[in-house]
């Protein structure tokens, strides 16, 4: 017979199921393939590579940086998270970031310079200089047509940000240099020439690293660059014509007070329609790691710290990694205390916050790395993990293999047992770790509630496909 209080409690989940919000909950795991070697650089930053379809089949391709060899590399995807063999474009000194954007076409061509729907690639140096390769569209790019040093007066560039900054249908880029100042080309049908602001000097010292978005409630494009040596990231409001604010706004980006913020994203994860920072600290010694600063809509952000896995994080991705509401992030380490420790996921909630992060299946195969994207480069419509090696020699990718799973179902049998009910019961009295059945625990708060036990009922009586 069952204790009277477990008893009690399985009664009184029972008359509740006509009130239960059931939420969907997914086994989150990934398969970790052979590592691609690319000698891509240990000390190169947040944009070694991207994931795009330069041929245009509708499989992802993979354009990395080699900074050892002073190339970038194209790579094909196979759609199984396999790749050609890399392609490679020479350069004159090591390259530090690259993108991937429809920038223009052969001034010779039809398209006379403007866009003409192949994505091109744009990569940045350790010299200050920048170079548009332009894409055929089957894979293949021919050698830059416009010397981007003669419109470029930087030192040394660490990163990128694209898009339209004054609406003329055509992207832009802005570039970061190392020594706190943002570089702006507007794209004028495929000629880049400085926009009606040419580079603005940050706030804060120790640039890292650059991102686009909306970031206030016009309809401009936005900048935000994160500083490590002052703790803080810069806003640059764009208006629309090319110009951005020459004075940026500056807020602190640590957990911590002796937090050193170290990666950043950007992506709405409230569901606003503004885009909020996600960014990562590397202090070892603080409960509090990463931060999410929320767009307000009128020039300020609500700053929220969250605690981590770990705290040696150097990359951030953000997707819907399990196909339940909330954006969820995944975070890179680096050689924490020597070891070796694979990317941990934080799931999202609903509200644009995060529930406490764990290692996913699969995932710590991957071990340390630097950079890490969430794309499908599989095939399988959902993003799996791409992350460049902790010692930049090569990138590996782990395939998603999540799969939704039935609330209470704690064996994964396709169904609820009277046994998992209790071991749910027990679960949220605090006699069973929540570990016992995750599946019982949907919001993944590593706490079971009411209303979760209430949904493991509901599929006890109608059936996991009820």
């Amino acid at each position: 017979m069952l204790p009277a209080r477990v008893y009690s409690l399985v009664v009184a989940t029972a008359l509740l199921i006509a009130t239960a919000a059931e939420a969907q909950l997914s086994l989150i795991r990934f398969r970790a393939l052979d590592p691609i070697p690319l000698a891509v650089g240990e000390d190169v930053g947040a944009q070694a590579f991207t994931l795009a379809d330069v041929n245009k089949d509708g499989r992802l391709d993979l354009i990395a940086v080699e900074q050892d060899d002073d190339f970038f590399a194209v790579l094909l995807g196979r759609g199984d998270g396999t790749f050609d063999a890399p392609r490679e474009y020479e350069l004159d000194c090591p390259p530090t970031a690259v993108a991937v954007a429809d920038f223009g076409s052969p001034f010779a061509s039809d398209a006379a310079g403007d866009a003409d729907g192949n994505p091109d690639i744009i990569v940045t140096d350790e010299d200050g200089g920048a170079f548009v390769f332009l894409g055929r569209g089957d894979g293949n790019f021919d050698p830059p047509e416009q010397e981007l040093d003669e419109v470029l007066d930087a030192t040394e560039l660490i990163g990128l940000a694209t898009g339209d900054f004054d609406r003329n249908g055509r992207t832009d880029v802005a570039f970061l240099d190392a020594f706190d100042e943002v570089y702006f080309l507007c794209n004028f049908a495929g000629n880049l020439a400085p926009c009606s602001t040419d580079v603005v000097e940050t706030n804060g010292s120790g640039a890292l690293a650059i991102g686009a978005g909306k970031l206030n409630s016009d309809d401009f494009v936005d900048l935000a660059v994160l500083s490590q040596d002052s703790g803080d990231f810069s806003v640059l409001y764009g208006a629309g014509d090319g110009s951005f604010t020459t004075d940026p706004l500056t807020f602190p980006a640590k957990a911590d007070t002796n937090n050193k913020p170290s990666a950043l994203a950007v992506a709405d994860v409230d569901g606003n329609g503004l885009d909020d920072l996600v960014i990562a600290s590397t202090e070892t010694f603080s409960d509090l790691t990463f931060i999410v600063a929320r767009a307000m809509g009128q020039n300020l952000f609500s700053r929220m710290s969250y605690s981590g896995p770990f705290s040696d994080m150097v990359g951030i991705a953000l997707g819907d990694v399990d196909d339940v509401v909330g954006i969820d992030a995944v975070f890179s380490y680096h050689n924490r205390d020597g070891g070796s420790v694979g990317p941990a996921i934080l799931p999202g909630d609903e509200t644009g916050g995060f529930n406490t992060g764990f290692d996913a299946e699969g995932l710590q195969e991957l071990g340390s790395g630097r950079s890490v994207a969430l794309a499908d480069v599989g095939g399988n419509a959902r993003p799996d993990v791409v992350q460049l090696a902790a010692d930049g020699q090569s990138i590996r990718v782990a395939i998603n293999y999540t799969e939704p799973l039935c609330p209470g179902d704690c064996n994964h049998s396709g169904g609820v047992s009277v046994d998992d009910l209790i071991v749910g019961v027990l679960i949220a009295l605090g006699d069973q770790s929540p570990s016992r059945c995750v599946a019982v625990d949907i919001d993944g708060s590593n706490t079971v509630t009411i209303n979760e036990l209430i949904a493991a009922v509901q599929r006890a009586l109608v059936g996991c496909n009820g």
